[in-house]
């Protein structure tokens, strides 16, 4: 399976991130565009430890990923960098930054599921 970015379905557009994903054999590719200003933090609140249970694989093509642990260790991982994040971290955004991004398809819905109830409920 090979996909091209452009054609890619977009599962979320909203002013502070856009992600554009495809699924292949039990895992998601995702490509992901965020704005400065963009926390993940208040989307967990609830999940274990309040942190995406999620792990991810990916490479930064621009901006920065700060990546926030449970544990209390963090992570800036930036242009031209590969990344792997572990279970029980959370994201944010300083400047504009895109990635793409291989997640396990079935903890990656269980994570989306949580964070679209929680917009929802910001709204």
């Amino acid at each position: 399976m090979h996909c091209k970015i452009a054609e890619m379905k977009t599962v979320m557009d909203i002013p502070s991130a856009r992600v554009q994903a495809e699924e292949a054999g039990g895992m998601t590719i995702s490509h992901l565009q965020f704005a400065p200003g963009t926390d993940f933090a208040p989307l967990l609140n609830g999940l274990k430890d309040n942190s995406c249970q999620c792990p991810h694989w990916g490479y930064v093509f621009k901006g920065e990923v700060i990546v926030d642990y449970s544990d209390g260790q963090s992570a800036r991982i930036g242009p031209g960098e590969t990344y792997y994040l572990r279970p029980g971290h959370s994201v944010r955004f300083e400047t504009d930054t895109h990635c793409v991004e291989f997640s396990p398809t079935d903890d990656l819905n269980e994570v989306l599921a949580h964070v679209g109830q929680k917009m929802a409920e910001l709204a």
